[in-house]
């Protein structure tokens, strides 16, 4: 399905503008789960911006098209929001897409929200842009018609709580689950702003009839009766008696029943078949300017199959002083070949050649390919890569 077209006269303001001058002029939305730049048809886009276009989403989506006009910051750091007009609740956007536009300094910006308020006539999109410190420095508003058909009411009945679900050996039971709590935004101001809030779950956890703690919860997906999908990356867990996870982008809370899908994975116990360790993977230097670059073709410096699954360790990439305060040291990939569904990757361990831990950033991750940060690796020139492909 192609995706409608909808130009309705906005409310109001038509142009986000950043601190630094960047400015986000609407050009129009779309609707649908495949999208193509406003007026032209599928394959058919001649203003520069090639014959692709935002990924095609699962369920019909909401796709808000920009007109952006770079200002003094090449990267300018902002997140689109979307909120129903009286701003009980808000969702990220999944996926965004940008291609050149005839002017180097101009591009088009694509932001497609599988989860926006359909029962609303207005949506409110906001723009939240930080600091180099990661404080807030500035949210600006502006409402746009809901191009979506309003869905009927919602016919879902909610399950009452505990729950109680199996997989295998594993049973998980939902005891508690709020929705509103504080998520620790990043600004520490807007305690009534439904960004800076979260969805509080508490589950117990038994293996084989036995209460375990080395099972926990990774992501989460929500959908709801209108339709709308929502992934939640943004987390944090605290393991006990009862686990409690926290993640932030909810749905609409005025539905009567979200259906929630939870990952869980554990983090140790695994068997010899599961675990392996990458040997002497070698340390290069490398240019910082290409810390993102991709060579696709490069030589895995250590491989080994699990379960049908090609591990492939390349080497690690050693930058020296970093641009960033948040950027790390030194990095390596691990790429899975094929992307195991269900499966996830955990780095038990890693050591340098005169046996000393090896600090790093905790980027472990489903997928086909993660990027795990080190940090003060000193005078070493190869690390040592214990780790462990599991099903969740």
């Amino acid at each position: 399905m192609v995706a409608l077209f909808f130009w309705l006269k906005p409310f109001g303001a038509t142009t986000f503008t950043l601190t630094d001058g960047t400015k986000l002029s609407l050009v129009g939305v779309t609707y649908g789960k495949k999208h193509v730049f406003p007026g032209k048809k599928d394959g058919d886009i001649d203003i520069g911006m090639g014959r692709g276009g935002p990924r095609p989403t699962t369920n019909d989506s909401l796709c808000v098209w920009f007109k952006q006009i770079r200002g003094t910051n090449q990267w300018p750091n902002f997140q689109l929001l979307v909120y129903d007009n009286s701003e009980t609740a808000c969702v990220g956007s999944w996926t965004s897409w940008q291609s050149a536009a005839p002017s180097k300094k101009e591009t088009y910006l694509a932001v497609t929200f599988p989860a926006f308020p359909r029962r609303e006539k207005k949506i409110k999109l906001r723009v939240r842009e930080w600091n180099k410190g990661r404080q807030e420095a500035s949210a600006t508003t502006m409402v746009i018609h809901n191009p979506a058909p309003l869905p009927p009411p919602s016919d879902w009945t909610p399950e009452s709580l505990p729950a109680t679900k199996t997989n295998g050996d594993l049973t998980v039971t939902l005891t508690r689950f709020v929705y509103g709590v504080s998520f620790g935004g990043r600004s520490g101001k807007k305690d009534k702003d439904p960004s800076n809030k979260g969805v509080q779950v508490e589950f117990q956890l038994e293996q084989n009839g036995q209460a375990v703690t080395n099972w926990q919860p990774m992501k989460t997906f929500t959908s709801d009766a209108t339709g709308n999908e929502a992934a939640n990356y943004s987390w944090s867990n605290r393991p006990g008696k009862n686990t409690t996870f926290l993640y932030q982008w909810s749905l609409w809370p005025d539905e009567p029943a979200w259906k929630v899908r939870t990952e869980f994975s554990r983090t140790s116990g695994f068997t010899e078949a599961e675990t392996w360790t990458a040997k002497e993977v070698p340390i290069v230097k490398s240019d910082s300017r290409k810390r993102y670059q991709r060579n696709m073709k490069e030589a895995p410096a250590a491989e080994t199959t699990i379960d049908g699954t090609a591990i492939k360790v390349f080497a690690v990439k050693q930058y020296g002083q970093t641009r960033q305060s948040w950027e790390d040291e030194a990095d390596f990939r691990i790429r899975l070949d094929p992307p195991p569904d269900g499966t996830r990757l955990t780095v038990l361990q890693i050591t340098d050649d005169q046996n000393r831990a090896v600090e790093r950033s905790n980027r472990n991750g489903g997928g086909s390919e993660s990027t795990i940060g080190l940090k003060n690796l000193g005078d070493a020139k190869t690390i040592n890569i214990t780790l462990a492909l599991h099903r969740s």
